[in-house]
């Protein structure tokens, strides 16, 4: 793995992580409705690395883990009524992340990816 550019980087690469290995990740997209292989596409990665990294088996490469978590996080955010532990879990990951500068403009969230729907 590459040697992350910034402190905000690491704390992206370490928040994913996180998410992943707690199932937050998981059940965030799920209770999104998103398909690995919807959240695959965006992300333009293959659907069995959306389930390696569900898993705990894989980790998010630091090119991937931003997407992933603005993903991860904006989603939450459309779920921000839910007492969901995990949507708990990543709304405070991103208002860390915020905190620290990190920009949640860039692409995949609820309007780049419509449940049911290709990508």
């Amino acid at each position: 793995m590459p040697v992350a550019e910034s402190p905000v980087d690491l704390v992206v690469l370490s928040e994913v992580r996180r998410a992943t290995r707690s199932g937050a990740a998981r059940r965030v997209r799920e209770l999104a409705r998103i398909s690995q292989g919807e959240l695959s596409r965006t992300l333009g990665i293959s659907a069995p690395t959306v389930s390696y990294w569900e898993s705990g088996s894989k980790d998010p490469s630091q090119r991937l883990a931003g997407p992933y978590v603005r993903f991860l996080c904006r989603w939450a955010r459309s779920l921000r009524e839910s007492d969901d532990s995990a949507v708990q879990e990543l709304l405070r990951t991103a208002e860390l992340l915020e905190r620290l500068g990190f920009g949640f403009d860039q692409a995949a969230g609820p309007k780049e990816v419509i449940p049911g729907r290709a990508a």
